[in-house]
């Protein structure tokens, strides 16, 4: 994860709103369809991680981009928004096996390459 978080901030120490959401879309996290998180939701996370500040003109870099520890508090909320398939949706993809949910995201990815 650290090398997810380093790629993904750029030049700044810090990863900043569109960084997440392309790391988020990467790693197709960021997906309404599939996961149920949309960009709203994931931009919450993003606003509810970061670290409260006194003083915001002095702090502005804390109050505009996540630290380490807040991405992975970001990270974190954001798994907690997935919805899982209900035994309806497995059923419509036909997942009949001891393990359907595996099934059901394996041939979601197959699906959508």
């Amino acid at each position: 994860l650290r090398g997810a978080f380093d790629y993904y901030r750029g030049r700044p120490r810090r990863l900043g709103l569109v960084g997440w959401w392309c790391f988020l879309r990467d790693t197709g996290l960021l997906h309404s369809e599939i996961t149920g998180v949309s960009r709203r939701d994931a931009c919450l996370c993003f606003l509810w991680s970061r670290p409260a500040v006194s003083d915001e003109l002095r702090s502005i870099e804390q109050l505009c981009r996540l630290s380490f520890i807040d991405f992975l508090e970001a990270l974190a909320r954001v798994t907690d928004t997935i919805s899982p398939p209900t035994d309806e949706e497995l059923r419509k993809w036909g997942c009949k096996s001891e393990d359907p949910l595996a099934e059901y995201y394996h041939r979601i990815e197959r699906s959508r390459s």
